[in-house]
C-alpha cells in the first residue's frame, strides 16, 4: 500500500555497545542516559553522548516508565545561539511563544541546544533526541535548520515523539509558515507600491526558508507583470549577515552596479536590517532610492530607527500548534505526516 511504512527490526544496541564504542564502564553510561549527577567530567559525559548518537541507541522505554514517573516537561531543541548572534532576536521570540503554550497545558519546558561545542568552537555531535531517549522529557520540539534531515527522520522513525519548527523533514509532524502565501503578499505590496527592479537577498546554503518562499516570490512576481529580468539576486553568508563591515562590501559592490535595485526583499530580517544601515552609510534613502523588506517580525524591525516592512512569522501560534503535536504523540496518536501551516502577516511600515 502507498501510506504503509516498512518496518525493520535490526539487532538491538545495548548499553554494553554504547560503553566499548566510548571507552568507559556500562555503570557510567547508565549515569549518562538517565541524566544522573555522579560527578562525571564533561568530557567523558561527551563520549558518551557522542556513542550513543553514532549508535542510534535508545535505552528500553518500557522498563523506564516502571521505574520511574512520567516527566511532565518537554523539550525545545535549537542551536547554540550563542554561537551565532544573529539567532539571538529570533531564538527569543520562538523560546517564549513556546514557554508560554507549555505552561498554558501544564507542561514544563526544558531547553537544549542541538550542538555542542568545544573550547575550539568546532563541532562535536548532535544530541536532540538524547533528552527523549533519557525520559527526560516526552517529547522536543526542533527548531535549528543545521541539523540534518535524514538524522531527524531516522530519531523520528525509532518512535521519538518529535516536531519539526519552521522546517520539514519528510513525514516528521511538523509547524511551518505559509511561505508561499506570505510571499505573494509581497509581491502585490511591491506591485502596488511601483517598484520595479528587485533584489532578493538570500542565505548561502541549502535552508528551508529560502528554498520554501524564493520560487513562489518569483512566480508571484512575474504573474504581477514584474519582469524576471528585473529581479536579480544578492547571496549572503550566514557570517556575514551580522558583521557590518563585510556587510558593508557586499552592499557597496550591489551599488556598484547601475542601475540600482528599487526594493530589496530580504528573507530575513538579520539581512533586511544589516543592509538598511550599509545602504544608509552610503548615504542611500530607504525607502525613497531604495525600499527594503524583511521577513521574521523581530523585535528590532519595529524600531523607528528601521521602521522595516516584514512578513512576520507567527510565531506565538506555531508555537501553540507544536506543543499540542507533541503532546498528541505522547498520548499514543500517530501524526505520521502531520503538517500544520500557519498564514504569516505582512506589516508595513516606513521602509517601503
Amino acid at each position: 500500500m502507498e501510506n504503509e511504512r516498512k518496518i525493520t527490526k535490526p539487532r538491538r544496541v545495548t548499553m554494553k555497545d554504547v560503553a566499548k564504542a566510548a571507552g568507559v564502564s556500562q555503570t557510567t553510561v547508565s549515569f549518562v542516559v538517565n541524566n544522573l549527577d555522579a560527578g562525571l567530567p564533561e568530557s567523558t559525559k561527551r563520549k558518551v553522548l557522542q556513542a550513543c548518537a553514532d549508535l542510534n541507541y535508545s535505552p528500553n522505554e518500557a522498563a523506564r516508565r516502571l521505574a520511574t514517573k512520567v516527566s511532565r516537561a518537554i523539550g525545545l531543541a535549537v542551536y547554540d545561539i550563542s554561537a551565532l548572534p544573529n539567532y539571538r532576536q529570533s531564538a527569543a521570540t520562538v523560546v517564549a511563544s513556546v514557554y508560554r503554550a507549555a505552561e498554558a497545558r501544564q507542561q514544563r519546558l526544558q531547553i537544549y541546544t542541538t550542538h555542542e561545542r568545544r573550547e575550539d568552537g568546532s563541532d562535536i555531535g548532535t544530541y536532540f533526541s538524547m533528552p527523549v531517549r533519557s525520559r527526560e522529557v516526552e517529547g522536543i520540539i526542533i527548531w535549528d535548520s543545521f541539523v540534518g534531515e535524514e538524522r531527524i527522520i531516522s530519531a523520528y522513525n525509532e518512535g521519538l515523539a518529535m516536531v519539526t519548527l519552521d522546517r520539514r523533514c519528510g513525514d516528521v509532524p511538523s509547524v511551518t509558515p505559509d511561505y508561499a502565501a506570505g510571499f505573494r503578499k509581497v509581491a502585490e505590496h511591491i506591485a502596488e507600491r511601483g517598484y520595479d527592479r528587485i533584489c532578493v537577498a538570500t542565505r548561502k546554503g541549502n535552508y528551508y526558508r529560502d528554498k520554501s518562499a524564493r520560487g513562489p516570490f518569483l512566480g508571484a512576481a512575474m504573474d504581477l507583470g514584474l519582469p524576471a529580468s528585473d529581479i536579480t539576486t544578492l547571496e549572503v553568508d550566514i557570517e556575514t549577515q551580522t558583521d557590518p563591515e563585510l556587510m558593508q562590501r557586499i552592499i557597496d559592490k550591489m551599488l556598484d552596479s547601475k542601475p540600482w535595485p528599487r526594493v530589496m526583499v530580504c528573507m530575513y530580517d538579520v539581512i533586511a536590517l544589516a543592509a538598511m544601515s550599509a545602504l544608509r552609510n552610503r548615504g542611500v534613502r530607504v525607502p525613497e532610492d531604495i525600499a527594503v523588506i524583511g521577513c521574521a517580525g523581530v523585535p528590532a524591525s519595529a524600531d523607528p530607527a528601521y521602521g522595516l516592512t516584514t512578513l512576520h512569522i507567527r510565531h506565538d501560534l506555531m508555537g501553540q500548534h507544536a506543543v499540542d503535536l507533541v503532546l498528541r504523540m505522547v498520548s499514543g496518536e500517530d501524526l505520521t505526516g502531520t503538517s500544520v501551516v500557519v498564514q504569516p502577516d505582512l506589516i508595513v511600515r516606513t521602509s517601503t
